[in-house]
């Protein structure tokens, strides 16, 4: 029988494909952790698009379209890396330093993988990869530059990778359980 039944118990993750540009955990009640639930504000991915697209705009004033994603990819890359998945902790006072061995990603949502959220921003590291690699002709040393930007990002972003800290790089073991 393709239907569950009805016993099954309830799912952990939340199901995340009726959200629409609002989201899951938008009340402080609901997460309290004020330096991540301004994320779940609505309009944020709506914001976070139109970041990137006029950082692109503003650098397209300077180069050609192609090295302006170039630009472009390489300043989110960047960006979001160290605002993720480097910086920890929260600047947040009441927070009382509950936050500071985890990083901004390791926050977000309460650490369920796969929320609308994470999801929204893994697939924007994709799309801005593949819409740079487009303006630049496919180029093979520019594909394996933003490859390697673009993976970094995306292994940063995996499940698997909560609390990791590679060759204990970016670890913090006085404050890590």
């Amino acid at each position: 029988n393709v239907l569950a039944p009805a016993t099954q118990a309830p799912r952990t993750v939340p199901n995340n494909r009726n959200e629409s540009w609002g989201a899951e955990l938008s009340t402080e009640a609901e997460n309290p952790n004020r330096n991540v639930n301004w994320l779940s504000s609505k309009g944020t991915w709506l914001f976070y698009v139109f970041a990137v697209l006029f950082t692109q705009f503003v650098v397209s004033f300077f180069v050609p379209a192609g090295p302006a994603w170039s630009i472009t990819h390489l300043l989110h890359g960047l960006t979001t890396f160290f605002a993720f998945h480097w910086n920890k902790g929260s600047p947040v006072q009441e927070d009382q330093g509950e936050y500071n061995d985890k990083t901004l990603w390791e926050q977000l949502d309460g650490g369920v993988p796969w929320t609308a959220h994470k999801k929204f921003l893994i697939s924007a590291v994709v799309v801005i990869f593949l819409v740079t690699s487009h303006w630049n002709n496919y180029d093979p040393t520019l594909l394996a530059v933003h490859g390697v930007v673009a993976g970094v990002l995306i292994i940063a972003k995996l499940p698997e990778m909560h609390k990791v800290r590679i060759f204990g790089i970016n670890s913090t073991p006085e404050l890590e359980e």
